[in-house]
């Protein structure tokens, strides 16, 4: 008789067990069901945010303002070519590279004249600041108007 008790006991006992694994285990799921639901929905909203924003870019477009970005290039020979590469990968409508060649001892100049094919060009600075004496103004057209990099070397 007591044997049967512990038997129906551990019976009764392995079926509980049994019951919380699968119980668990399928909360587990409803919840990695969840998170798969809500990154799904994120992306989706993301990429209508993103189709949106491209939309409005083209749109508009023509009366964004034009910007220059300053990088400075101080002994920059091994690296200045993949720098400017990646600056001039913005997606801006307008938009000119000034690279300032301070003073450099190294080759910088040189590597970002045989890199880009840059040309001297004449381009008249408004003195604003007080500055010291530009030495040569380099672009990628004969006329500066239409760069998209400009190095000064100083």
């Amino acid at each position: 008789m007591i044997l049967a008790i512990i038997h129906w006991l551990a019976i009764g006992i392995a079926h509980g067990f049994i019951y919380f694994v699968l119980l668990s285990v399928g909360i587990q799921n409803f919840v990695y069901g969840l998170q798969l639901t809500k990154s799904i929905i994120t992306r989706h909203v993301e990429t209508m945010a993103e189709s949106n924003t491209v939309e409005l870019w083209n749109r508009h477009a023509q009366s964004a303002l034009a910007v220059s970005i300053i990088a400075p290039a101080f002994n920059e020979e091994l690296t200045i070519g993949e720098s400017i590469r990646a600056l001039l990968t913005v997606n801006y409508p307008k938009f000119e590279v000034v690279v300032v060649n301070d003073g450099s001892p190294d080759n910088t100049l040189g590597t970002l004249i045989n890199t880009f094919g840059l040309s001297r060009v004449t381009r008249t600075p408004e003195v604003v600041l007080s500055h010291s004496a530009i030495r040569g103004v380099y672009g990628t057209a004969p006329s500066p108007c239409h760069c998209r990099m400009i190095v000064r070397s100083t």
